[in-house]
């Protein structure tokens, strides 16, 4: 199913499969507004919802890399001060400098037993190329997650206009049930519209 986009007094409506008109309005709006989120012919549920799957695996590489790199930062400056004889205090993280800080003591005694206390500040930078590209894959995440938002609540709007045209009336329906024939359908509207009509269809003769 192809989706498109244009707007008319500002707001933005997708155009899907048949010549079906949508108007982006309210919740929606706002959303596709805060995120920045536009839609193209080759868009469907299925395809955004596959992009968002292989961007979710692209950030948890990246995450654990990222973690991994402040652990190692951190073993690093407890490694360093401990080759010297000394103990960390203060340990904290510069979000802006991506810098693990921390002072490091160490005492000294001299040949009257007399210690001599010394502190220093020791830190290790991680890197930050690492960091932005987070960021950078976070947000898209975010708004790849409100994208299909807005794609899935329009593909039931659309499910139920369509199971109306059949003659089955579904104008109380709840969200979960629809969600449902989506999901059996593997987010496909045409197939969820197959089994909806199947389903209702039956359950309604039964009755």
């Amino acid at each position: 199913m192809l989706v498109t986009t244009y707007t008319i007094n500002a707001n933005m409506i997708i155009t899907v499969a048949g010549n079906i008109n949508i108007l982006i309005t309210g919740r929606h709006k706002e959303i596709a507004d805060k995120y920045n989120i536009s839609f193209n012919e080759d868009d469907t549920l299925v395809s955004v919802r596959a992009h968002l799957s292989d961007l979710r695996k692209q950030n948890r590489k990246l995450r654990r890399e990222y973690d991994t790199s402040n652990r190692n930062a951190v073993t690093s400056i407890h490694q360093t001060a401990s080759k010297s004889g000394g103990v960390v205090t203060n340990l904290t993280f510069d979000d802006v400098s991506s810098i693990w800080k921390a002072t490091m003591s160490i005492d000294e005694s001299n040949d009257f037993d007399v210690v001599v206390g010394r502190q220093y500040t020791i830190h290790k930078k991680i890197d930050q190329s690492l960091k932005s590209c987070l960021l950078e894959k976070t947000l898209l995440e975010n708004r790849l997650k409100a994208k299909v938002w807005i794609l899935e609540d329009v593909y039931k709007r659309q499910l139920k206009v369509m199971l109306m045209e059949y003659g089955i009336d579904v104008t109380n329906a709840e969200d979960h049930c629809l969600s449902k024939f989506l999901r059996q359908s593997r987010w496909n509207l045409e197939g969820a519209i197959e089994k909806a009509v199947s389903e209702l269809s039956s359950a309604n003769h039964d009755m």
